[in-house]
């Protein structure tokens, strides 16, 4: 009974222990940097951007979404379903699955979902920069006004497409979108991935935006305007599209439900 009551205890300690340096991991991870130190100044004493938002009368803009996906069978149909079921007309949004050398199901669970589908081998040029660039010489973009890049494993909200609109006029945009969490309390690692997300999308992201400062694309969620990138093509050089000039958005109209990843789970 001694022995019992004394490996509880150790079980609770060592339980405590994880918990305390996995919240020192995730602050030092979040840890901030000079340039999120001056975004916190700029927004005390800086200006409200609010201001220079433009307003949307007429004609929704035309949204193209591509989706990358390697071997994504799991997840693309929750993917592509959340996308043509958003809130937006379908005449105004086209939605494109690229499966990437995918020997699973991804391209006909994806078509079942409702979504088109390119499928693609390369077996020397792989990766999402490659599956991207294709893609974008693969379809014609005249007539969208901008580009929305969606990962496999990512669920929008209804009220996404309508949100992205919002921000017209989009034909030379570059904007990182909000994401959030969809799986956040599965386990341990998960807890740490959603944690990390909110530091980046609902503290980090927001303070540079309110201070007039350009926020990362992090290659999710990132809309890309007719006259940027997209206007020649996407380059397989990941660094090139991941450009730092851009600005941020929470296009929800419901607050962290722009987007929602499915993080990696080893159990519970």
């Amino acid at each position: 009974m001694q022995r019992r009551s004394r490996a509880h205890v150790f079980l609770k300690f060592l339980m405590a222990f994880l918990s305390a340096v996995l919240a020192l991991l995730t602050f030092l991870l979040w840890l901030p940097s000079l340039v999120d130190l001056a975004a916190l100044v700029g927004t005390l004493f800086g200006r409200d951007r609010d201001a220079d938002t433009p307003a949307t009368d007429g004609e929704l803009p035309r949204l193209l979404f591509l989706v990358p996906a390697h071997n994504e069978e799991l997840l693309i149909t929750n993917c592509v379903q959340s996308l043509v079921r958003m809130d937006y007309p379908a005449a105004s949004r086209r939605v494109v699955v690229i499966a990437d050398n995918s020997s699973d199901g991804t391209a006909r669970l994806a078509r079942l979902a409702g979504g088109e589908c390119l499928e693609r081998w390369d077996p020397v040029r792989r990766g999402k920069p490659h599956a991207l660039a294709w893609a974008l010489r693969e379809i014609s973009i005249e007539g969208f006004d901008a580009c929305v890049i969606v990962d496999a494993d990512t669920a929008v909200d209804p009220g996404f497409a309508r949100g992205v609109a919002a921000l017209a006029p989009l034909d030379a945009i570059a904007v990182q979108t909000n994401i959030g969490t969809m799986n956040e309390w599965d386990n341990w690692l998960t807890r740490l991935a959603g944690v990390l997300a909110r530091c980046r999308y609902e503290v980090t992201y927001r303070l540079r935006d309110a201070a007039a400062m350009n926020c990362p694309l992090t290659g999710n969620g990132m809309v890309i305007g007719r006259r940027g990138r997209i206007s020649s093509g996407m380059s397989s050089d990941m660094a090139s599209w991941r450009s730092p000039g851009a600005t941020f958005a929470q296009v929800s109209p419901r607050a962290r439900e722009g987007m929602r990843f499915a993080a990696t789970s080893i159990g519970r």
